[in-house]
């Protein structure tokens, strides 16, 4: 878990205004669970907005590529995917990590292939939820997308809706949302090559809270473990964080299931 947070609390369904946002940011670097917190994310246009002292790690949401973003404060930036978006450019952009984001119901895989031959410090994003049941992708299309990105050795980053450890039905919402635990295991086995796409889409589909358990030297995900150090690797080569508007809200399910405690 650790720095697998990305703070998006100015966005839906929290949407704070970025005062509230970065105050509750600030209070989380001394919350119990402070390493689990990485970065800030924020729209590019209220960047300067924010105060020049404590400066928090950002992740920058961008529309428009330019050669502005060289001077960018930030770790990383995340663009969602346009016909015109030249790859060269956003190449010579940004020096740091940047993240593409594909859209799951268009073809994809061409892109990633073309991704894979510009720079490393490019990966894609995947949104794995949104405020309506349309956006919420089949747990088959989240399986196909993370094989293709592992094919491709891409990292990827995740974001929207896994609030949750693990698949709950969300009666606001009237759909079933996603959970991270699941995302993050089905991501390991993708990246390790230890897994096909039925096994995949079942860790996505069918696994919950008694399905996974943590040692002291490995977590077990149903009939699969992975060792401290696979992790480690897994995570800090391929998937580095998911995004979400509650950084609370994940850590009281883990407390309350008895995954971490309280």
């Amino acid at each position: 878990m650790w720095r697998i947070l990305d703070y998006a609390g100015m966005f839906p369904p929290a949407k704070l205004p970025l005062d509230a946002a970065l105050r509750n940011f600030q209070s989380y670097q001394h919350h119990e669970h402070a390493d689990y917190l990485s970065r800030f994310v924020i729209p590019v246009g209220q960047v300067p907005d924010l105060p020049s002292s404590n400066r928090p790690p950002l992740t920058v949401l961008v529309n428009e590529i330019s050669a502005t973003l060289r001077d960018l404060k930030a770790d990383s930036i995340e663009v969602p995917w346009q016909e015109d978006l030249s790859l060269a450019l956003l190449d010579l952009s940004f020096p740091g990590n940047i993240f593409i984001e594909l859209d799951w119901r268009k073809p994809y895989a061409p892109l990633m292939a073309a991704i894979a031959k510009r720079s490393p410090r490019l990966g894609v994003k995947l949104r794995t939820g949104g405020v309506t049941p349309e956006s919420i992708p089949p747990s088959k299309a989240i399986a196909e997308f993370l094989l293709c990105a592992a094919q491709h050795k891409l990292p990827l980053k995740a974001t929207a809706g896994l609030h949750s450890p693990v698949p709950h039905d969300d009666p606001d919402m009237g759909a079933r949302m996603h959970g991270f635990l699941n995302f993050f295991c089905a991501g390991f086995l993708a990246y390790s090559e230890r897994g096909d796409l039925e096994a995949i889409t079942g860790v996505l589909e069918d696994f919950s809270y008694e399905d996974f358990s943590f040692g002291e030297h490995s977590m077990r995900c149903g009939t699969f473990e992975f060792s401290v150090q696979e992790i480690e690797r897994l995570r800090s080569r391929w998937l580095p964080s998911f995004g979400s508007c509650s950084f609370l809200e994940p850590i009281e399910h883990l407390k309350t299931h008895g995954l971490i405690p309280t």
